[in-house]
């Protein structure tokens, strides 16, 4: 937006608003003309209301003062008259006495003491205690004489002014302690105590005192008159929290004067007001200055900056020729009155009063009562205008009836005279403001700056609370640049000004009703349609401003317990920062952020569902222990993994219910997603036993029966139940694995090869399937299988009987296999010895035996042979294979077997006699020959023996010549051909 168009903006907001309110002021503000016959009220900002009229003839009023429902009166002649309220505006006359009986004193002034319901009464130099709230002479107190003036410091702590000094007393229900004494205060006439500084006229001129420095600063005088008898009075009231006003005069009453607003260091702060004559008493009500001539007419004067004051009102007796003898004064009293009624008999009169007053009250109750701009959970496009919901209109009518409570009670000034007692009401200042030009900022900042938080009534609070925010308004709609130091100052009335306001002119979401006074609800919503915004340096000041404002508010109104929207506000700015920084592509800390405000954040990211977004939603679960959520919304995004993991870690904050019920499913869910890995399962396991969940339930809810034994596997079962389940599975799938793979013929062709091999240091059967099964590829899961069975089984007679029987059942028509499982299953080493022989627990020796002699195992045989199954075996040797490998392997056989026959010759003669063929060649078998002969003792068994071997050698002679004999009649044949 240019600087030429904002320009137009505002002047086109100014001009409306400016109409609005020129048409309230002029349709419906009616000031009072007149209260009653005598005294002219003309229009202006002040009207009266009478509070007691027929006040007793024949007397003049000099002082008046209030406590609680009472009202004290001082008079001409020394009377003290007492009122009390009987019921509400309607007051009675209860006591009436004398200062002194003796002689007529008048009654110069009445301080009032209500921390130890006591009253000061000061009446020509003589100073009494008087009870309250009876208003009555204390009993045994003491009186003081020669006193001038005094004045209250603090509870019951005074300073009273003599002729001789200024003394500081404290004072107790019926005497007066002295605490310090000013001799050189002598002769003061009047003073006013502001800060620990006197303001004093002595000898015809005004002084400053600083009472701690115990220090002067003289200023001007008072009059300039020399007659003693004729000198001014001194007039000195307060101006503001630092000020104070002064008159000064010529030599009479009738001479012109000036009133002076200084400083309470002595220098002139405000300008001057020229004044036509000396005044009576003046007071202070800022803007308005009121001053009082001769008794009977009354000026008010507003002041205006950088301007002389205004005369705007004057208050005077319409027929004062004919009343001479009356006194009009006025002064402001303790207790601020409500405007509810009067004892006067002129009750039409009064009626008609009150009527011409209701419409100004009613521009001032609209203007000030709270309204929403932004409802319950409403946004920036739902500006309440119009609410019609009964929760709404039910508070707006509550705020606008404490408005109207208040408004009753909006001064403590009393006029009175020789008849009545008037309250004089104030149009408020912010009602005077018509314009919203650029210089009402300041005019506004001059009024605040006197406004004393400490003495103001509950209407004055609200009407400044209107004016700070209008103020703050002003400020954006005439500035050129929104920075920093602005905002600052928002935070500073936070307690007063729904910061939320100034969130919702950056046009940023707000949590909560925001609330402001009606008057300036418009002002706010057409002030955010000029996009003021767009008066930021920088698109990210919005999150800088937002910084500060949180920063302010955790730093000054954490533990304040009655800023009750502190929640709110923090929430509204961390959605806002949440934004801004998404907005602005910026890294999110959740620590930046307060606990309460992650329902709203959950809420956005949501409503958004932005992919980018999810985790963030996670960590927010996570930070708030909504464990649900997070268990969901692990489960939507199929992070089981994760969910797992978060289980683990939260279980002992997990909900009974959700124990119950949800862990399990989810467990069951997450199981059958995490592809069997063990680390997963573990972290399952302990879940579940962390739970106090039996795993049993958990495979009772998994219908995959391989997942079941997966999860046993992993636990490593030692019950009877869970290791029959076991090798129940197993068995059928490695069965199942045999016949897939076909596995039998693989078998059949490793027991052929491992028959074939005539190696005789070859391993044993079992081995040699071992060997095969654990590195051919296709016994991969048979493998599996096998060792799980076997682990299964260790140590287990049960469960190896039924192994047993399971694998018998399954082949009981193939033989071959049964031997071949029953070897893997169920052969090991006597002791676990590998140089021991092979057992087995299903098989006795002869069955071992044959098995061996079965599949070739040369080492099982060697470890099974004795002297009664040796000829045995040698005779299989000789059906093993062909000669000549069948007797090299029995020569081996004999060798490792030697300890068998060396002891019996004669048995082993016959043995070899019978099983070793004739044809074998005798080198073979020579060794085994040689080592008998060199045994044997008697030389017919050497002649036996040699006969044995020349035959043998004849034979193989003759076998040699038919071989040459067929070779060379095969080659006579060729070459006759």
């Amino acid at each position: 937006m240019s600087e030429e168009e904002g320009t137009r903006d505002t002047q086109l907001i100014v001009k409306d608003v400016e109409e609005n309110v020129e048409s309230l002021n002029e349709e419906e503000v009616v000031p009072l003309e007149e209260v009653d016959h005598t005294l002219n009220v003309p229009v202006g900002p002040f009207s009266l209301s009478p509070i007691i009229k027929d006040l007793p003839d024949n007397l003049n009023y000099t002082c008046c003062e209030s406590y609680a429902e009472h009202i004290y009166l001082g008079t001409q002649a020394g009377e003290l008259l007492h009122y009390f309220e009987i019921e509400t505006g309607n007051y009675l006359l209860v006591s009436r006495v004398k200062f002194d009986e003796s002689k007529e004193r008048p009654i110069d002034k009445i301080v009032l003491l209500p921390s130890i319901e006591r009253a000061c009464v000061l009446s020509q130099g003589q100073l009494i205690l008087f009870l309250l709230p009876e208003f009555a002479p204390t009993p045994n107190s003491i009186k003081l004489v020669g006193i001038n003036d005094l004045q209250v410091i603090n509870g019951n702590k005074i300073i009273i002014f003599s002729t001789k000094s200024a003394t500081i007393y404290k004072v107790s229900k019926d005497s007066y302690k002295k605490l310090r004494d000013f001799p050189n205060l002598n002769g003061v006439g009047k003073a006013l105590i502001k800060h620990k500084k006197l303001i004093v006229a002595r000898n015809n001129n005004y002084e400053i005192f600083d009472l701690s420095k115990n220090k002067e600063i003289p200023l001007f005088k008072v009059s300039e008159s020399k007659d003693n008898d004729h000198k001014l009075i001194p007039i000195i009231t307060e101006f503001g929290t630092d000020e104070i006003l002064v008159c000064s005069g010529g030599s009479s009453y009738d001479d012109e004067a000036m009133a002076l607003v200084i400083t309470i260091d002595g220098d002139i702060s405000q300008g001057t007001i020229a004044l036509s004559q000396y005044p009576r008493n003046i007071i202070v009500n800022f803007p308005y200055v009121l001053v009082n001539f001769n008794f009977n007419e009354v000026h008010i004067f507003k002041l205006v900056k950088n301007e002389d004051p205004l005369l705007v009102q004057t208050i005077k007796y319409e027929n004062i020729e004919s009343l001479k003898e009356i006194q009009l004064r006025f002064n402001k009293v303790d207790r601020f009155f409500q405007n509810s009624g009067t004892n006067n008999s002129n009750k039409n009169k009064t009626d008609e009063n009150n009527d011409k007053l209701g419409k100004q009250k009613e521009v001032i109750i609209d203007k000030l009562r709270p309204v929403p701009i932004i409802s319950e959970g409403g946004s920036n496009e739902t500006e309440v205008k119009d609410s019609t919901t009964t929760t709404l209109e039910y508070r707006m009518d509550r705020e606008k009836a404490f408005i109207t409570d208040i408004l009753d009670c909006d001064t403590n000034i009393f006029f009175y005279d020789n008849y009545n007692i008037y309250r004089l009401s104030q149009m408020p200042f912010f009602m005077e403001i018509k314009e919203y030009n650029e210089y009402e900022i300041s005019n506004i900042e001059d009024y605040l700056e006197l406004q004393a938080d400490d003495h103001l009534t509950n209407f004055q609070k609200i009407e400044i609370n209107y004016l700070k925010l209008l103020h703050h308004l002003l400020i954006f709609l005439h500035c050129k640049i929104i920075d920093k130091d602005m905002v600052k100052v928002w935070c500073h009335d936070m307690k007063k000004i729904d910061i939320r306001i100034l969130l919702y002119l950056f046009d940023l979401q707000i949590l909560g009703e925001c609330w402001c006074p009606n008057g300036l609800k418009d002002f706010i919503i057409k002030l955010k349609s000029l996009k003021i915004i767009n008066k930021l340096e920088s698109p990210d000041k919005i999150l800088e401003f937002l910084k500060i404002v949180k920063r302010y508010i955790i730093k000054n109104h954490s533990n304040d317990k009655d800023f009750i929207h502190f929640e709110t506000i923090l929430r509204t700015i961390d959605l806002n920062t949440f934004l801004e920084l998404k907005k602005l592509d910026k890294d999110i800390n959740l620590d930046d952020f307060e606990s309460t405000s992650f329902d709203a954040l959950i809420k956005v990211i949501k409503d958004k569902n932005v992919e980018t977004d999810r985790s963030l939603l996670l960590d927010i679960y996570v930070k708030q222990d909504m464990n649900d959520e997070v268990i969901s919304t692990l489960k939507e995004q199929e992070r089981y993994a994760d969910l797992l993991t978060f289980l683990t870690e939260h279980v002992s904050t997990l909900t009974d219910d959700y124990r119950r019920v949800g862990l399990l499913n989810d467990i069951v869910i997450i199981i059958n997603q995490c592809d069997n890995d063990k680390n997963e399962i573990r972290k399952i396991l302990k879940l579940l036993s962390d739970a106090k969940i039996d795993y049993h339930i958990l495979l009772d809810s998994i219908e995959d029966i391989g997942l079941k034994v997966h999860i046993l596997e992993i636990i490593g079962v030692d019950n009877s139940r869970d290791k029959d389940f076991l090798i129940d599975f197993y068995i059928q799938k490695i069965h199942e694995t045999i016949v897939k793979e076909h596995l039998w013929s693989h078998f059949e062709t490793f027991v052929e090869e491992y028959k074939d091999d005539l190696n005789y240091s070859k391993p044993n059967i079992l081995e040699y399937l071992m060997l095969k099964v654990r590195y051919d590829s296709h016994f991969a899961q048979f493998r599996n299988y096998y060792e799980n069975i076997t682990k299964t089984c260790q140590d287990n007679n049960t469960l190896q009987n039924k192994l047993h029987d399971d694998i018998i059942k399954l082949n009981k028509d193939k033989p071959e296999h049964q031997n071949l499982l029953l070897i893997l299953f169920f052969f090991h080493y006597e002791d676990d010895n590998k140089l021991n022989r092979l057992t087995c627990k299903f098989l006795n020796e002869m069955e071992l035996l044959k098995l061996s002699l079965k599949y070739n195992d040369f080492k099982e045989i060697d470890k099974r042979v004795n002297k009664s199954n040796l000829r045995e075996i040698l005779i299989w040797f000789t059906g093993v294979t062909k000669v000549p490998f069948s007797t090299e392997l029995i020569c081996k056989f004999l060798m490792r077997q030697r300890k068998l026959y060396e002891d019996d010759k004669d048995q082993v003669v016959n043995i070899i006699q019978s099983v070793v063929p004739g044809e074998s060649p005798i080198t073979i078998i020579a060794p085994i020959l040689i080592s008998i002969l060199t045994k044997r003792r008697t030389l017919a068994d050497d002649i036996a023996l040699k006969k044995m071997i020349l035959k043998s050698e004849v034979n193989r002679y003759n076998e040699t010549l038919k071989v040459l004999q067929t070779s060379d009649t095969d080659s006579i044949t060729s070459t006759n051909d």
